[in-house]
């Protein structure tokens, strides 16, 4: 089957905003659905840096509404001041706004940037950092638990910034995502459940933690709930409410994603990526047999996890293979959000290992 084809395998999807809950369920915002047929040249992304969907938002453009006035000419002069009054105190807290969103340095900087937004921006919510675990923790209006937010994409995003006022517009627009999340009303339904690949450690000191089993390596797999705009980890109360065994979830979060996977292609340029949605991307490590179908074309393979949305693989053709894997793992770690694995993988003769 020539790699090409192999973007026939699932069916599109990919949608994203962090939510809140009734349970501290860890959360990930996702980037939107990117289109794959013009999905950036892998050369670009190896000579630029940048890989598509994770390059920092455009500059913030702006429009002033017209008012039309009417009635006489002292109501247009009038009409005129009011409008240009408002203009001028919109702009004075705008410039406000953003002379308080200063680049930060570490993600204790951006937590606080994010505490801070939401304590002056939105009165009802509660909002507190967590050092320990580099959280936001977001109690709303009725919530029986905090929801927890996550700093590490929106802290990439305002240190690569060069612009106030860019800043904060890339803060407002996450933190109003985040609480303004469409999903807040829908149930869990055993439809939604999806399987993840997610560092071993990420989450287990939160209780309840989700739930979680070793994968390989560094990896843990994981299960999520699967709505419109967002996605919330499983955790064991929902096990119970479900009447749901960890075998069955599993087998059910399979399945699911065997039968309404994101989309998937293929794209190469000395090396491979695999490109789905920016968030599922690792979950095709569960699919055997595409794995199977690769190696029957190129060879055993190399298989690198650094992030959520990356994964990279080349056949072994020659002793760099390795060394250049393993400075692409740093590489992408360093410069790239939602870390996941350092760990080089071997997928030979059908089955993964650890490559030595």
């Amino acid at each position: 089957m020539p790699l090409t084809s192999m973007a026939l395998r699932g069916q599109a999807g990919g949608r994203g905003a962090a939510r809140g809950g009734k349970a501290p369920r860890p959360h990930r915002a996702r980037p939107p659905a990117r289109s794959l047929a013009t999905a950036a040249p892998l050369c670009l992304w190896l000579a630029l840096g940048t890989l598509a969907g994770h390059a920092p938002p455009a500059a913030a453009q702006s429009a002033a509404q017209d008012t039309g006035a009417q009635g006489t000419a002292t109501q247009d002069t009038t009409a005129q001041n009011t409008t240009t009054q408002s203009t001028d105190a919109q702009d004075t807290q705008a410039q406000a706004t953003a002379a308080e969103t200063p680049r930060p340095e570490t993600l204790e900087d951006t937590l606080a940037l994010m505490r801070d937004h939401v304590l002056q921006t939105y009165p009802k919510v509660q909002a507190s950092i967590d050092s320990e675990q580099r959280i936001l923790l977001l109690t709303l209006p009725g919530a029986e638990e905090p929801a927890l937010t996550y700093p590490d994409n929106l802290h990439k995003q305002l240190a690569r910034t060069a612009s106030a006022e860019d800043r904060a517009l890339i803060l407002s627009n996450f933190i109003a995502q985040t609480i303004d999340s469409p999903d807040a009303d829908i149930p869990d339904r055993l439809e939604q459940l999806r399987p993840v690949l997610r560092h071993l450690d990420s989450y287990t000191s939160i209780d309840p933690a989700p739930v979680h089993r070793p994968f390989l390596g560094d990896m843990g797999l994981f299960y999520v709930w699967d709505k419109p705009g967002s996605v919330a980890f499983v955790t064991q109360p929902d096990l119970a409410r479900h009447g749901l065994t960890a075998e069955t979830l599993d087998q059910t979060a399979r399945d699911n994603f065997a039968a309404a996977g994101p989309q998937l292609t293929v794209e190469q340029d000395g090396v491979y990526f695999l490109t789905a949605d920016g968030f599922y991307e690792s979950s095709f490590l569960l699919d055997t047999g595409l794995w199977q179908d690769i190696e029957s074309q190129l060879g055993p393979l190399l298989i690198a996890v650094p992030n959520r949305s990356i994964v990279v693989f080349q056949p072994i053709t020659s002793l760099t293979a390795k060394p250049q894997m393993r400075a692409l793992i740093e590489s992408f770690q360093e410069d790239y959000g939602y870390a996941l694995s350092s760990d080089l993988l071997l997928f030979r003769d059908g089955e993964f290992a650890l490559a030595r």
